[in-house]
């Protein structure tokens, strides 16, 4: 029996949960890459990128956090209104295509100034789609346009 202090969001965190059994209070509303070294997955899909959090390729990716608490660490939505007890503290990370597959999915607005830095940035590190361009790794980090570091 479970112990009295858990919370409904210990409780879908796990593999067998009711939103497995199709309970319709639920909905899930994307696929977070929650934890370091993980798989990434497309929020938007679920489909898995061949990259993993915390890696120089996940740069090739747009990451948006989640700290909203709405959703549960698995991404799903309490539609039962409950939200006391399924109130997620620790935020979700999101992983898309780039800025227009986060805006299509969560019809939310970034501004063009962000998406063009972003494409900017990615076309920078990865030229042609290609590996890491270390030179314009180390002076986008100078610059303050990243935060990532690389592991020595």
């Amino acid at each position: 029996m479970p112990s009295s202090n858990m919370t409904k969001t210990d409780v879908h965190s796990s593999n067998t949960t009711s939103h497995d059994a199709g309970n319709k209070n639920y909905k899930r509303m994307y696929y977070p890459s929650n934890g370091k070294g993980v798989g990434i997955v497309n929020a938007y899909t679920g489909q898995s990128y061949p990259w993993r959090t915390c890696s120089i390729n996940a740069l090739r990716l747009f990451r948006v956090v989640d700290a909203t608490g709405r959703c549960d660490s698995r991404g799903y939505f309490d539609r039962g209104g409950n939200h006391r007890d399924t109130f997620n503290k620790e935020p979700n990370i999101l992983y898309y295509d780039g800025p227009n597959d986060y805006m299509r999915h969560r019809r939310q607005k970034v501004s063009p100034s962000i998406v063009t830095a972003w494409n900017d940035t990615r076309a920078q590190l990865f030229p042609s789609g290609g590996d890491l361009d270390l030179n314009a790794f180390r002076n986008l980090k100078a610059n303050g346009a990243i935060s990532a570091t690389l592991k020595t």
